[in-house]
């Protein structure tokens, strides 16, 4: 007979036996057993463990996720334990004291960096489709892309597609997943995913290969450098690299260390990730706190080769701009404040011949610029005509709590908003349906509660970028008039063999003079001036909203100097005389036609004069 000590002694074998079987590697697990139920015992011991970056039980995150909840992947399939772990009881029933190295027997720690993922996830499978927002997208070729030589015969790598995985995030899933709980976050990745940011092939991402357009000389910072610093804002990693070093790092991000116009062997390129918007402090994106970046200074370089005739004397002018510190909405700022300012031509002018000189260009989305009134080219030195009206607010918006906006600055709460309300992350304020603006703009212009001149509803946002839209197209019919043809793209005036360069084309009589109603500035300063807010303002799509007096001033007195050369004289008689354009030009983001006829005409009147005749301009300027 068998004795009862052994007896005890065979259960307990078993019951270890089990105990690691339950936590061994995939491949020994029984016939039909889920994933859940193979992870038990790995999840009774670690139970107590919590998550450094989330706060939350990390096998309670895996519960959560997919590969939870769809019987896809268990603990074991991610951190592979060799078949006797663990190697010491007292690790979970007793004091247990680690050695310094091999305390446990065969696991990964982490199986994002020892590159476990792709075990599943690879370029090759372990994506679908994905159908949200109405959008089907492929998430395989959204994540890795298959082209592995230059996109034409020159080399260029322009129009090359980005990736969500690049050559600087490999191994690093978790700059984008929270590694236990791969799915809470699902919507808002998908939100991100067909967002500008997401997109792989917007230009932002594909137009060069950004990572290698920086300028990697020691010390080169914006505050004194003239070289590329695309890098900072059209990749990730550049980004982060930038905010990070106290706004002075530019230089290049590719791993190869190329610097443009060579090459790079790396045929990657970053969207705008999870990580540079989020960051916990410690250099994990998967807390999704935001990335605190401190105020921001920007400065806007500008050098040229002409000095009155000479072309042989490099001007260098640089114009810094301090922002207001508009808390976790510096992470915005950061960016969208275009790469110069109108004041630039305006500081150029007594060193300029504006007979030939190039364009120069505002760049693209410069809200934070627009908000805070330092974009757009004042065509008068009196700032008065350009300051706020005093029930506007949108610079004060989610600062220190004002007006019942919350804390986090005005691009997170209008374009995001806040916990437990409407977050999102499409970076939209309204859906083209205006339906959004309920939650957005209505929480300060609700029709109910506010006077009649601030309320706002979807319709009313339709008419604003309506009669925006229809002063822009007076604009820019203003200066076709006047043999200074804009098109969408580079290098906006002119063509690119033959660029706009000759901004005498108008002068009002002044020819190469000083115009002193506008601060005895040249006449061709002017006339730049004019097209510069017509390019600011045609990609600042938003403008309309973010500062409508503003932009209505910027128009309004382009469309006056460039009218008949005088500042002044008002634009009623100017306007009603342009001739019909049906397509004078296309907006290439949206496909948007803006054209001159009678309607556009007696609209844009409205929008920046603030007739009876459109009632949401009643804020007009009216100079």
């Amino acid at each position: 007979m068998i004795s009862e000590t052994r007896l005890l002694c065979a259960a307990a074998l078993l019951m270890i036996a089990a105990f690691v079987t339950g936590c061994g590697e995939k491949t020994v697990e029984a016939p039909n057993v889920s994933k859940l139920e193979a992870s038990q015992n790995c999840i009774d011991c670690h139970q107590g463990k919590i998550s450094p970056v989330t706060g939350r039980a990390i096998t309670e995150e895996w519960r959560l996720s997919a590969h939870n909840t769809r019987n896809k992947a268990g603990c074991a399939d991610c951190h592979e334990p060799a078949s006797g772990h663990p190697d010491n009881c007292n690790r979970c029933h007793g004091l247990y004291v680690p050695k310094t190295k091999g305390y446990e027997i065969g696991v990964s720690r982490n199986p994002d960096k020892d590159g476990k993922c792709s075990k599943c996830h690879t370029r090759y499978g372990g994506f679908g489709m994905s159908e949200f927002d109405g959008i089907t997208s492929n998430t395989q070729i959204e994540h890795f892309n298959n082209i592995t030589s230059p996109a034409n015969a020159s080399g260029s790598l322009s129009g090359y597609p980005a990736s969500f995985v690049s050559s600087q995030n490999v191994n690093s899933c978790r700059n984008c997943h929270n590694p236990h709980d791969t799915s809470s976050q699902m919507r808002q990745l998908r939100e991100w995913a067909r967002s500008g940011k997401g997109n792989i092939y917007a230009k932002p991402w594909t137009q060069y290969d950004f990572k290698t357009r920086g300028t990697p000389t020691p010390g080169a910072s914006p505050a004194n450098s003239y070289g590329d610093d695309c890098v900072r804002c059209h990749t990730t990693t550049g980004f982060v690299n930038f905010v990070t070093s106290g706004f002075k790092s530019i230089a290049p991000s590719d791993s190869y260390g190329t610097v443009y116009p060579k090459i790079s062997p790396d045929k990657t390129k970053e969207t705008l990730g999870c990580r540079a918007c989020h960051d916990d402090g410690a250099g994990n994106a998967y807390s999704y706190k935001v990335r605190r970046v401190p105020q921001v200074t920007a400065y806007y370089n500008y050098s040229i080769n002409s000095r009155l005739g000479a072309t042989n004397n490099k001007i260098r002018q640089i114009v810094p701009k301090t922002y207001p510190d508009v808390s976790s909405s510096n992470v915005c700022v950061a960016c969208h404040v275009g790469r110069e300012v109108g004041e630039l031509i305006r500081i150029t002018s007594p060193f300029t011949n504006f007979s030939s000189i190039g364009f120069i260009n505002s760049h693209y989305l410069t809200a934070g610029a627009t908000i805070f009134r330092a974009g757009g080219f004042h065509f008068y030195t009196s700032q008065a005509k350009y300051a706020n009206k005093p029930f506007y607010l949108h610079d004060q918006i989610g600062i220190a709590d004002k007006n019942k906006t919350g804390n986090d600055g005005p691009c997170i709460t209008c374009h995001i908003g806040q916990d437990g309300e409407y977050k999102r992350h499409t970076f939209l304020p309204t859906d083209r349906t205006g339906s959004l603006v309920a939650k957005a703009c209505v929480k300060c212009h609700d029709p109910a509660t506010s006077p009649s001149s601030s309320a706002m509803n979807g319709t009313v946002i339709e008419e604003e970028r309506a009669g925006f839209n229809a002063a822009l197209a007076v604009l820019a019919k203003s200066l076709k008039d006047k043999g200074i043809v804009f098109t969408d793209g580079y290098p906006y005036f002119g063509t690119s063999a033959s660029p706009l360069k000759n901004w005498r084309k108008f002068t009002g009589g002044y020819g190469s003079g000083l115009v002193p109603a506008a601060g005895n500035i040249q006449a061709g300063a002017l006339t730049m001036g004019a097209a510069f807010n017509l390019n600011m303002l045609v990609h600042d799509y938003g403008a309309f909203a973010h500062n409508r007096f503003y932009v209505k001033r910027l128009i309004y007195d382009a469309i006056d100097w460039i009218q008949d050369g005088v500042m002044g004289n008002g634009i009623e008689a100017g306007v009603a005389s342009l001739k019909d354009d049906p397509s004078l030009f296309v907006l290439s983001k949206d496909g948007t036609v803006f054209k001159i006829d009678s309607a556009t005409k007696s609209l844009a009147i409205s929008y920046l004069q603030g007739t009876s005749a459109n009632p949401s301009g009643t804020g007009g300027i009216r100079p």
